[in-house]
């Protein structure tokens, strides 16, 4: 992870920058005062609170000697400052801030909100569904989250690859392909829901019947060693079933570059390749007496995690040679940052809707190798956490501390059910699976979109139907903080009202009906346009500054969000909910604009359809990071 010299670039970036030097404080500690306050300052700095400890002075004294010192011609973009009760509070020049930020905003366009602040390849792995059931929707919580953060950080310099990981030779796997031989039954509707019900028909024999429990044995047997008809005959089942279930990530707007298998990674040779790193280290010995005779362990205890256990070793080799699932994780996250030479060879597994081509490890592939990744995210659920932190002290102890500080575990909670947990073994996902959820939700967008525009062609009412119900349900799942649960209901996911992913479709459809009134392409180059002048700046309303202050702090936004991995928040609490924070307050701050300032046809017409068009570009992109469908009638 590297942080680049350049900075996001905005108005309000430099308005910052400045308030930075002219306070003596760095640029974190600086905030924007609460609303209550009443001050109507832009940024305000604490730091003379700090200052009164050391020099046991009063903070307003401190507070009035720094102002009386502050040389304000330096700093063009600051139009004053004051002392409000030992508080420093910086106004700035609203007019060069309002000016400069509409400008950039309508000549960037769709590039607007970018930064050039990080450099570096970085790795998402997520979901990493089972390849046997559709996604319910707490597997799309994973999949939105994951595909949130590969957004943003993109959007902040970062060379972004987004891998799945499928676990084509698990216990589940194995059943849903005895079943398809046994059960004869044929396959109806969508794959994955049918191989879905499949299981926990299996399942349930299984448990009942130990011949058949012992079946199921041999079959994964066979799955592991690579046992042909039944390990090809696998595989091309569960390539099915994954292709059945991106048709579900894609209407969440989900896309991956790269698939590995776990079949893969076991042919390959990848965890002999790790497992020699680990003797060749002095990381792990084999046991040669007690409980653990004969198996490869690591001790941990030198850790704090393991510190106060029995028993700080972890066992990475069972005594029968088999390979517990820390030491693949290992090798894998070994393999993520390219500590040895690629195994893998790699095949065109679906060309996605977005034009990406997502590619598959496969024995018989083309040669490819990914970028060697500066930074690994995994997005794994909360109760991972202990692993995780497994995997990485390993590598710590190899001697990779480097790699061990670049690897980040994006814990999240899981939706439940108000009843509880969703089970793959007892079907609770009928009725929750994503697909049934996306399928209510565009239902119930419809019968919106009947209302507030009946004139619509049929066709048109469908599109904007998924578009604003899969917006609903992709936004519910991103608004909440990681750490936080969420108890899945289904009028707070649709709901059209308030904090929902509809209210910020419909500020975006808001902007395009004003430009088309005035005859204003949004599209098209600000330069060409003789109907918006960003310039005037005579008679300023509040309303208006505070719309281009905010659209001012997106490129900043984005940059703070993408800079928020730090080992002693991530996973814990992250900033990632910002981007939601920020799309509503726009949203807001426009329909407060709307109220108060009329664009058409006033006396400031000119600038007011560049600050629309400004927002229209800010809200799209914004939407745009959340994987949010831009919607420009509703």
């Amino acid at each position: 992870m590297e942080r680049s010299s350049s900075r996001p670039g905005s108005a309000w970036d430099d308005f910052a920058s400045q308030v930075s030097g002219a306070a003596g404080v760095p640029r974190e500690k600086l905030e924007k005062p609460p609303k209550t306050a009443g001050t109507g300052a832009d940024l305000s700095s604490s730091a003379c609170f700090e200052l009164a400890r050391a020099r046991k002075a009063a903070p307003f004294k401190i507070a009035d000697e720094l102002v009386s010192s502050m040389d304000l011609t330096k700093y063009p973009l600051i139009a004053r400052v004051e002392n409000k009760g030992g508080y420093l509070n910086f106004f700035a020049r609203r007019e060069a801030l309002f000016s400069g930020t509409v400008s950039k905003a309508i000549s960037e366009k769709e590039s607007y909100g970018k930064t050039s602040s990080f450099s570096g390849s970085v790795l998402v792995e997520f979901p990493s569904v089972n390849p046997n059931k559709p996604w319910h929707i707490g597997h799309a919580r994973n999949a939105v989250l994951g595909d949130t953060i590969a957004r943003i950080l993109a959007a902040a310099g970062y060379s972004v690859t987004k891998m799945d990981y499928i676990d084509d030779l698990g216990l589940q796997v194995a059943k849903v392909y005895w079943g398809t031989q046994h059960l004869g039954k044929s396959p109806e509707g969508k794959l994955d829901n049918f191989l879905g019900l499949l299981y926990v028909e299996v399942e349930k024999k299984s448990g009942e019947d130990a011949a058949v429990e012992g079946e199921v044995r041999e079959i994964m047997h066979k799955m592991e060693k690579g046992i042909k008809p039944v390990a090809g005959e696998v595989r091309a089942l569960v390539e099915s079933c994954v292709k059945a279930q991106y048709k579900t990530a894609y209407r969440l707007g989900v896309y991956h570059d790269l698939l590995i298998f776990e079949s893969d990674i076991v042919s390959s040779g990848l965890f002999k390749k790790a497992l020699d790193k680990m003797f060749a280290t002095g990381c792990v010995k084999r046991e040669t007496e007690g409980e653990k005779a004969g198996c490869v362990v690591c001790d941990l205890s030198e850790f704090p995690e393991f510190a106060n256990l029995k028993d700080g070793s972890v066992v990475l080799v069972r005594s029968d040679d088999t390979a517990t699932y820390p030491a693949k994780d290992v090798a894998f996250q070994m393999w993520k940052f390219g500590l040895f030479e690629n195994p893998f060879r790699f095949k065109e597994f679906e060309r996605e809707p977005d034009g990406t081509v997502a590619r598959a490890s496969w024995r018989e592939g083309a040669a490819y190798s990914p970028p060697a990744s500066r930074m690994v995210i995994n997005v794994i659920g909360a109760e991972q956490a202990h692993p995780q932190r497994t995997v990485y002290n390993i590598l710590r102890k190899m001697g990779f501390s480097s790699e061990e500080e670049r690897s980040f575990h994006l814990a999240y909670e899981h939706v439940w059910l108000p009843e509880g947990k969703f089970s793959g073994r007892k079907g609770t996902w009928v009725g929750y699976s994503v697909d049934a959820v996306l399928e209510e939700a565009a239902s119930r967008a419809r019968a919106e979109v009947e209302k507030r525009s009946p004139e619509l062609p049929e066709e048109k009412k469908a599109v904007i139907a998924e578009a604003v119900g899969t917006a609903a349900v992709r936004y519910v799942l991103v608004k909440y903080a990681p750490e936080k649960k969420i108890t899945f209901q289904w009028d707070e996911a649709l709901s059209f009202d308030g904090n929902a992913a509809p209210y910020l479709q419909y500020a975006l459809a808001r902007c395009k009906r004003i430009l088309e009134k005035a005859g204003v392409d949004p599209h098209a180059a600000a330069a060409g346009d003789a109907r918006l002048d960003a310039g005037d700046s005579s008679g300023l309303h509040d309303d208006e500054y505070l719309l281009a202050r905010h659209i001012a702090e997106l490129p900043s936004e984005v940059a703070r969000v993408a800079g928020s991995l730090k080992k002693e928040v991530w996973g814990t609490k992250t900033e990632l909910t910002r981007l939601s924070e920020y799309a509503y307050e726009l949203a807001t701050l426009l329909s407060r604009f709307y109220t108060t300032c009329r664009v058409v046809g006033s006396e400031h017409e000119a600038r007011r359809l560049a600050l629309v068009k400004a927002t229209y570009w800010c809200m799209r992109n914004t939407l745009n990071l959340l994987g949010i469908a831009a919607v420009e009638r509703m």
